[in-house]
């Protein structure tokens, strides 16, 4: 850390190996060549006159899955949990909802949370629940759907039968009104286009026929039930089937104000951009792309309902997946807080990240068992999403004089205690200069909460990184590192290294 006329706040230097995601390979490529090493500067106009966006609390959030989970709700988890900042727990989490039993969990194999187990993680950080229903199957236990994303051996039968009437819905909302559970939503089953009846998939009128039926049938018993509790859907699977497809518009035209029911009181969607398909010149520029789908989301609401339904983004991730190992490396870091900023600066009402555990072939922040790392160690994203949590409150417009899809990404908030928040991802293998311009706020004299985070070694590879200084934290036994505080004796600066990010906060 350097600091002469002005606040300038250095992180150290990293290789500059990159991420080369099919293969899993360090060899150099031609952009890699080709891309510029010399120090950039970056101008950024941040706005705090005015506010974008007004979000609801809570907004940032991740999924919790009931099922294979054998590190589950330990206590080195739920201690790194509760320092991640997130307010919002889906479960079962994701296509579990469909062979999972609320009543009885734990009577079926290879289920190894409650519903009272997964708030009480929630609890850990002050946090409410999307409860997930099953919509979508009555076959003995042991017959539950695989789904789209395999997640370990089908549960073995036992004499059980999983129910998805309305009414065994209605009776969780009943238990959790009766236990004191925080219910922020409840979602309608889960990805219907994956986990309708099989003869119903090939044909989407057919497959939201059905699931349309559900919606109305679980959400009027829930809303018999708790008055108050508030209706989410259709948790579509990816932007092919909400968009592309048309799904979106077939559940609103059922559900929306306009010609339906009325019924759904937010919109759901999942958002799987693959970008472990690509390399970096291309990679990083995918989340920019999400504005372009939020646009047609409003589009579609506002055809279908009078009201401004919000919209969460239940299931996402930047990479990741059971069939390529990138979830663990800072690529896809980088490339989630990148999708955070950009929902918060398009207006999304809140997000579950997909997931917090297992994350070797896999999406998880957290380690379980046998995996890359030893059970609720963290991978990079789990920093960068405890950068991204920090960015809360309205938003804010921030103008960059480079480009932000390749060069410098941005973000701006003020946070319900009046502080504010700038967050800038360095997308490219050269330091950035970073200067911070405001509106009226004057930086000079004030002091600053930096939050920073690059890898270790490896570049866009790193498994390991340094946050807030120190290398290789470890939130499952110890409080995460604080950031630093500095104070500004002039026009606030920050210098970001190659493939890093951080996070400014001045208090109020």
């Amino acid at each position: 850390m350097k600091l002469v006329t002005v606040c300038s706040c250095l992180l150290a230097g990293s290789t500059a190996l990159l991420w080369t995601p099919r293969q899993d390979k360090r060899a150099a490529k031609p952009w890699m060549q080709a891309e510029s090493r010399e120090v950039g500067s970056v101008r950024l106009s941040v706005d705090d006159t005015a506010v974008l966006h007004r979000l609801p609390n809570p907004y940032h959030g991740t999924n919790l899955v009931s099922h294979w989970n054998p590190v589950g709700d330990s206590p080195e988890m739920v201690r790194a949990y509760s320092q991640l900042g997130f307010k919002l727990l889906r479960f079962p989490g994701g296509v579990t909802a469909h062979f999972y039993d609320w009543k009885q969990p734990k009577r079926i194999s290879n289920v190894n949370l409650s519903p009272a187990d997964a708030y009480r993680v929630a609890q850990s950080s002050g946090g409410e629940m999307i409860f997930q229903t099953n919509a979508a199957n009555d076959r003995p236990s042991g017959g539950g759907k695989k789904g789209a994303k395999k997640q370990g051996a089908a549960p073995k039968p036992t004499g059980l039968h999983y129910d998805s009437c309305g009414e065994h819905a209605a009776a969780w909302a009943r238990e959790c009104l009766r236990s004191g559970i925080k219910v922020a939503y409840w979602e309608i089953g889960n990805e219907p286009e994956m986990d309708a009846p099989k003869e119903l998939k090939a044909d989407p009128d057919a497959t939201y026929r059905w699931y349309n039926r559900k919606f109305e049938e679980h959400a009027r018993a829930i809303k018999a039930a708790d008055p108050k509790a508030k209706l989410m859907g259709p948790a579509s699977t990816n932007i092919y089937y909400w968009w592309r497809l048309g799904n979106l518009e077939r559940f609103l035209k059922a559900h929306g104000n306009r010609y339906g029911t009325g019924l759904v009181d937010a919109v759901s969607v999942h958002y799987y951009p693959e970008a472990w398909k690509l390399d970096w010149p291309e990679a990083r520029a995918v989340p920019s792309k999400w504005p372009g789908a939020m646009k047609f989301i409003r589009e579609t609401i506002r055809k279908y309902d009078t009201r401004p339904l919000p919209v969460y983004v239940t299931e996402w991730n930047f990479s990741g997946g059971t069939n390529n190992a990138t979830a663990g490396k800072l690529s896809n870091a980088l490339g989630c807080a990148d999708i955070v900023g950009l929902f918060r600066q398009t207006g999304v009402a809140g997000h579950t990240h997909f997931c917090l555990q297992r994350i070797r072939n896999n999406w998880g922040m957290l380690a379980s068992a046998s995996d890359s790392r030893e059970p609720s160690a963290p991978s990079p994203t789990y920093f960068a999403m405890a950068i991204a949590a920090r960015l809360e409150g309205d938003v804010l417009r921030v103008k960059s004089d480079k480009d932000k899809k390749t060069v410098v990404s941005s973000y701006g908030a003020r946070a319900a205690d009046g502080s504010l928040r700038i967050m800038a991802i360095n997308k490219t293998l050269a330091k950035q200069t970073v200067t911070l311009d405001f509106a009226l706020f004057k930086p000079s004299g004030r002091p600053m909460d930096l939050y920073t985070l690059e890898g270790l070694k490896g570049g866009l590879g790193s498994a390991k990184v340094r946050y807030n200084g120190v290398e290789d934290p470890h939130p499952e036994r110890d409080s995460l590192p604080a950031p630093r505080r500095i104070t500004a004796a002039g026009p606030c600066r920050i210098e970001l290294p190659p493939l890093s990010m951080a996070l400014a906060v001045f208090p109020r």
